[in-house]
C-alpha cells in the first residue's frame, strides 16, 4: 500500500514538472487590415500529447475569441492570425494561452493609430 502511495505522489510530481506555460507569447496587430498574429515559444517533446490548448484574447476586458486547439505547430512553437474588426485606436488586446499540461502565458498591447500612406502622389 504503502508503494502505491509513492508511486501515485511521484507520478503527480512529475506531471506537475512536465506542466508548463509558452515560455514566450507575442501579439502584433496591424490596425490598417485589422488582423492580429500570435506567436507563441512552448518547447515540448511530443506536440500532439503536450501542447497550447487555448488562445483566448479579450479586446478592453472583454473576452472576443476563444480558439480551442488539439496540438501546436511543432515541437517548439505556434503562430495564430485573427481578424478584429472592432478593434481601434487605444484599445487594449490581451492574448492569452493556456497549457494542456497546465499554465497560462499572455501579453497585452495596445492598438496603435494607421500609419498614414507613404505612397508618393503622382503628378500629371
Amino acid at each position: 500500500m504503502k508503494k502505491l502511495v509513492l508511486i501515485l505522489i511521484f507520478a503527480g510530481i512529475l506531471s506537475i514538472l512536465s506542466a508548463h506555460p509558452a515560455s514566450k507569447v507575442e501579439a502584433k496587430f496591424d490596425n490598417k487590415t485589422k488582423m492580429l498574429s500570435v506567436s507563441y515559444l512552448h518547447s515540448v517533446k511530443n506536440n500532439s500529447k503536450h501542447f497550447i490548448t487555448e488562445i483566448a484574447i479579450e479586446l478592453n476586458g472583454k473576452e472576443i475569441i476563444t480558439q480551442q486547439l488539439n496540438f501546436q505547430d511543432d515541437k517548439k512553437q505556434g503562430d495564430l492570425s485573427y481578424k478584429i474588426i472592432d478593434a481601434k485606436e487605444n484599445d487594449k488586446i490581451k492574448v492569452t494561452t493556456r497549457c494542456n499540461k497546465g499554465g497560462k502565458k499572455g501579453t497585452e498591447l495596445k492598438v496603435m493609430p494607421v500609419k498614414a500612406s507613404k505612397t508618393p502622389l503622382i503628378k500629371k
